[in-house]
């Protein structure tokens, strides 16, 4: 398969296969080489406005993030899609899974920023998903589910910058904050080509120890050689002219919830790694919501699927739907 295939061409290809028998889900290595292509496509440098000598002009900084998506409920919409087109400082957020997890547990100089491509946040507008009062209805009336694969895939991305001492700048993705200059040092990456999505999480290569410290292995049977990018990675980062993401390692992949599976990233989800109890789906699983707008209880554990109650709707996996929506004034029978 040529290495200028995309990922979305990459997928598309697949599901023409099914007429021949395929499986249900992707297996491990074409799941990983999907995760690549997608990333690889998505980082394509562009010369935007806005970005300083901190930035690295990757396309996904283009994208619509979460703050900028999920805004003032009283607001007759937020941004579209086709007004984006300049580099902004990274916002530095709280760390997502510590808030969810445990909202007592410090976080120092946090820095996370959750981005959704055009065809995902088109499909959270489009649908008035942006305000909880919208997202409430919505999911009560029929599964929520974002486009792909047979359309453009939706793709979501959580993001964590720190600012280590020692580091090789050349190998890194930077980005200018409100806190100053910061470093790429881990991403999950949500791409819905499948039901359940699939799943991909990444962390710079000079942290790969944290995953073996917690007990756990890098899988990746596309991009890695003897602990070393593979030719077809190397052939597939330059075509797209980001040699950069070569100092970046793919930690694992995850499709379909029936066998149990644990993934996770050592940087993202911290705590849950070393316990061994981190699992992509699994976790996400309880992204839903009851009818007042209230979100699920529990976590996924690792293994297949866990069990919803049934006054929960599910919203397609996305707890970024779960969380950050909020609800319009005056609407009595909503809750945050």
């Amino acid at each position: 398969m040529s290495s200028r295939l995309s990922g979305q061409n990459f997928i598309l290809a697949l599901s023409l296969l099914c007429a021949f028998g395929c499986r249900r889900t992707l297996g491990v290595r074409e799941a990983n080489e999907l995760a690549w292509r997608t990333l690889a496509e998505a980082s394509k440098p562009t010369q935007a406005e806005g970005a300083t000598e901190n930035d690295t002009r990757l396309s996904w900084r283009l994208w619509w993030n979460a703050e900028e998506i999920y805004v003032n409920p009283n607001k007759s919409e937020p941004p579209t899609q086709s007004k984006r087109g300049t580099f902004e400082s990274l916002r530095c957020k709280q760390e997502s899974e510590l808030q969810l997890l445990d909202p007592t547990v410090p976080q120092p100089d946090p820095c996370e920023e959750i981005w959704l491509n055009g065809s995902a946040e088109n499909y959270v507008v489009g649908n008035g998903l942006w305000n909880r009062s919208g997202l409430r209805r919505k999911a009560s009336e029929a599964r929520i589910e974002f486009p792909g694969p047979q359309r453009p895939l939706a793709v979501e991305m959580k993001t964590e910058w720190w600012d280590p001492t020692n580091v090789a700048k050349g190998t890194y993705v930077m980005a200018d904050t409100v806190k100053g200059k910061r470093f790429l040092v881990a991403f999950h990456m949500m791409i819905h080509a499948q039901t359940d999505w699939v799943w991909a999480t990444f962390i710079h290569e000079s942290l790969t120890y944290m995953v073996t410290d917690a007990g756990a292995t890098l899988d990746d049977s596309f991009g890695a050689d003897n602990g070393k990018p593979s030719g077809k990675l190397k052939a597939l980062l330059h075509d797209n002219d980001v040699e950069i993401l070569r100092h970046y390692r793919l930690i694992g992949t995850q499709v379909g919830m029936q066998e149990p599976k644990l993934l996770g990233n050592p940087i993202i989800e911290r705590g849950l790694v070393k316990q061994q109890m981190s699992s992509c789906i699994s976790c996400h699983r309880f992204a839903s919501i009851t009818q007042a707008g209230q979100v699920a209880p529990g976590a996924g554990g690792v293994g297949g699927e866990p069990p919803i109650p049934n006054q929960y709707n599910p919203l397609n996996f996305s707890f970024s739907l779960a969380v950050r929506p909020i609800c319009k004034s005056g609407d009595g029978g909503c809750a945050n």
